[in-house]
């Protein structure tokens, strides 16, 4: 969604996530895809949040997740982000 955009583009998370470019793909890859990207991902996603921004990259990365991602949690003092899949209500607590 927009505003999924917008929290993972924004000033707070770079900086959360280091302020540096190849740390926000990190960010990016591990909260909304749950993994590590690769060496060669990592590049080339850094080279395109210089051509695109990080609002286009964190646009891309949200549209590979698919549909099913939320924000659980929020960006605020103290607070934390979490993106994950939504959970359907057969899932056991």
């Amino acid at each position: 969604t927009d505003l999924q955009e917008a929290v993972l583009a924004s000033p707070e998370y770079l900086a959360r996530q280091g302020g540096r470019i190849p740390r926000f793909i990190r960010g990016l890859d591990r909260d909304v895809l749950g993994r590590t990207p690769r060496r060669a991902e990592l590049v080339r996603q850094s080279a395109r949040v210089r051509r695109i921004g990080r609002s286009g990259v964190a646009h891309a990365i949200l549209t590979i997740a698919g549909a099913g991602l939320m924000i659980v949690g929020a960006l605020s003092f103290g607070g934390s982000l979490r993106v994950g899949r939504a959970i359907s209500s057969s899932a056991s607590a």
